[in-house]
């Protein structure tokens, strides 16, 4: 069988029987130095080891290696003897579980800085889209101003029936009535489109409908008073 000392913060070995018994008989051990071998669940202190060690001294026996199996664990310097030394292959497992879980929060935190990543962008992707539609719809706003104010000038034209003759004047009336019934047709089209989304176009086009649609009544019945004389 063969040993491992534990002695100032430091393990040594292995030793066979005779080579504890010389370091026993020159006084560098003592009952308090602790001791390990194979198939014991803890340092033991030499005195329980003391018997074999004060019988007559042997030859030294050549050092062989521990089973791979089980070997005494590394002591660190400021160790403390711990009550039931830790195996090789208790240390390789939880090194291995511990290399497992540094892997999986590694993973977890890259994952998390990623998603983290990808919302903020999609956040500045988001705002900027929201930016650029609101221009847009600005721009069709004061587009649809303009057309509205064009069309207001070309309906007006169309029901002007103030001329030399009566012959004109009809003629003016028959042709520009359609032509302001098509144009207020129009803004009924627009305004179904753009209801809700502008209080301003909304009150725009019902301004323009109501206001042409009387001229027009008035300009069918001035057409009719035409006619009749």
């Amino acid at each position: 069988m063969e040993y491992y000392l534990y002695k100032d913060n430091c393990q040594t070995g292995p030793y066979t029987i005779g080579q504890l018994r010389s370091m026993w008989a020159s006084g560098t051990l003592t009952a308090d130095t602790l001791f390990w071998h194979e198939g014991a669940c803890d340092w033991i202190p030499l005195r329980t080891l003391t018997d074999k060690l004060e019988q007559a001294h042997q030859a030294k026996s050549p050092v062989t290696s521990l089973s791979k199996k089980e070997m005494p664990p590394p002591i660190r310097p400021g160790f403390k003897a711990p009550h039931c030394p830790i195996q090789p292959q208790i240390v390789r497992e939880e090194n291995t579980k511990r290399q497992v879980f540094n892997t999986k929060l590694f993973i977890t935190i890259f994952a998390a800085i990623i998603c983290s990543f990808i919302v903020i962008k999609w956040t500045e992707h988001v705002a900027n889209a929201q930016k650029e539609l609101s221009k847009a719809q600005l721009l069709t706003q004061e587009s649809l101003k303009r057309t509205l104010s064009i069309q207001w000038r070309i309906a007006s034209m169309a029901l002007m029936f103030q001329s030399n003759s009566y012959e004109n004047e009809i003629t003016q009336l028959k042709n520009g009535i359609p032509k302001a019934e098509s144009i207020v047709r129009e803004w009924q089209e627009t305004a179904k489109k753009w209801k809700g989304k502008s209080k301003d176009i909304d009150d725009d086009i019902a301004k323009c409908i109501g206001e042409f649609q009387e001229r027009i009544e008035v300009a069918k019945k001035r057409l009719d008073s035409l006619e009749k004389k």
